[in-house]
């Protein structure tokens, strides 16, 4: 089904915010100016991003920058 993926980047980093905040690193969430949208499965999506992102908050230096673009 048709996903604005820049939406679903920031659901992902809403839901990951409390695990960077605990390792002082800030998320950010580079949109386009205009939207993306993908057919895509959005569940399957959100969980390799969430996958994505929270790997990158594991394996940065804390105090990093995370950002999905």
């Amino acid at each position: 089904q048709p996903v604005e993926v820049g939406g679903l980047a920031e659901q992902v980093k809403d839901d990951l915010k409390v695990q960077a905040e605990a390792r002082r690193m800030r998320l950010v969430v580079d949109r386009p100016a205009a939207p993306l949208e993908l057919a895509v499965d959005p569940g399957l999506l959100r969980r390799a991003l969430e996958n994505l992102v929270s790997n990158a908050i594991k394996f940065s230096p804390p105090g990093s920058e995370v950002v999905v673009r």
